[in-house]
């Protein structure tokens, strides 16, 4: 079936196989219901569910960004503010070397500040090296 245009539906869409989308998708809830929820019913002791962020480059660099999770709201003069978010970077894309970055940002009297870094077994907290693995 190939339909064009917007499709409404007041009920449940089952869907048996993949789904796949050439652009972005977005889910809207009118209350504070979860907006996605990913349930594995398996019953072993491997992981699930699981999110996968996955960048697939044909040029993967050293610093590129390999995903990214942002927290959004708004400011009491109705501007949307990334108050924070959480980011996935390529230290060191050679093979046999890869070396990774997951750091986290907050927001601080309006700018954003990368308040927590982990990257080759060590962490650093606001600049500050804390622990080290």
């Amino acid at each position: 079936v190939d339909i064009d245009g917007a499709v409404d539906m007041a009920s449940t869409l089952q869907v048996d196989g993949a789904i796949t989308s050439s652009a972005g998708a977005t889910i809207t809830v009118a209350d504070n219901s979860d907006n996605l929820s990913l349930i594995s019913t398996d019953a072993d002791d491997n992981s699930g569910p699981n999110l996968r962020l996955y960048r697939n480059s044909a040029n993967p660099a050293d610093a590129d960004v390999v995903g990214q999770v942002d927290f959004e709201g708004r400011n009491d003069n109705s501007q949307d503010v990334r108050y924070g978010f959480i980011s996935g970077k390529i230290s060191d894309a050679s093979d046999g070397s890869e070396d990774g970055q997951l750091r986290f940002f907050t927001i601080a009297a309006g700018a954003e500040t990368q308040t927590l870094t982990l990257e080759s077994g060590n962490a650093t907290f606001a600049g500050t090296l804390t622990a080290s693995g």
